[in-house]
């Protein structure tokens, strides 16, 4: 493996903890909201803003995978573009579906 490599692999499982951290962040904070709604019957809004921030986060970490490999030349620079496209896309389209249900 070359240096780039090495490198790409190590931030890209920098980011990938951080998603799981924003991850587990969001879990916490859906907690604190539902536990809020069933007990005392209201919405904290300052919980639900720290809660879409969180989910937002998830994407955007996983997003930088792609970014790092084309910024260390170790995939090409439209396939990294089109990983974060589709990375995304896909946090945009569950963000539907959750506000649906």
């Amino acid at each position: 493996m070359t240096y780039y490599q090495i490198g790409a692999l190590i931030f890209s499982v920098l980011d990938l903890i951080l998603a799981f951290l924003s991850y587990l962040i969001y879990l916490i904070l859906s907690k604190i909201a539902s536990t809020r709604i069933t007990n005392y019957n209201n919405r904290n809004k300052t919980i639900d803003f720290l809660k879409q921030c969180a989910y937002v986060a998830i994407f955007v970490w996983l997003s930088f995978i792609p970014l790092v490999c084309s910024a260390l030349d170790v995939i090409n620079i439209f396939e990294g573009m089109i990983g974060m496209f589709v990375i995304l896309t896909i946090g945009i389209y569950i963000k539907k579906g959750l506000e649906e249900t």
